[in-house]
């Protein structure tokens, strides 16, 4: 079984073990085993079937792959920053920090740079 579905798996046949009991989490295992089947077997028919117009749509669309995960990259890279900035907090962080250095604030950093001036 695949990682990215043993989640979805223990969560159908999990819930009906806890909820419904043993018969019904079988059947649910009967029912999710069949319908993983007949999505691989539907791919698996459609990959061989169209095996021209796939390389060919494949190789079109190779071109632009490249260029697409640029911008997805550039894209999740710009919002991780604004995250970071807005709702994280850092840019207001970042000001409250300046202020304490300019000493426009007084903070326990700025008093402790100040007790160990003085020593």
């Amino acid at each position: 079984m695949n990682s990215c579905t043993r989640s979805i798996f223990a969560a159908v046949v999990g819930g009906a073990l806890a909820r419904e009991g043993l018969l019904a989490s079988v059947g649910q295992f009967i029912g999710y085993a069949r319908g993983m089947a007949t999505s691989v077997f539907v791919v698996v028919i459609g990959a061989a079937l169209a095996r021209g117009a796939m390389a060919k749509w494949r190789r079109t669309l190779t071109r632009y792959v490249h260029r697409l995960s640029a911008m997805f990259l550039i894209g999740a890279g710009v919002y991780l920053i604004y995250y970071w900035l807005v709702p994280g907090g850092l840019a207001s962080y970042a000001g409250r920090r300046h202020a304490v250095w300019e000493g426009t604030e007084p903070c326990i950093a700025s008093r402790s740079s100040e007790a160990i001036r003085a020593h």
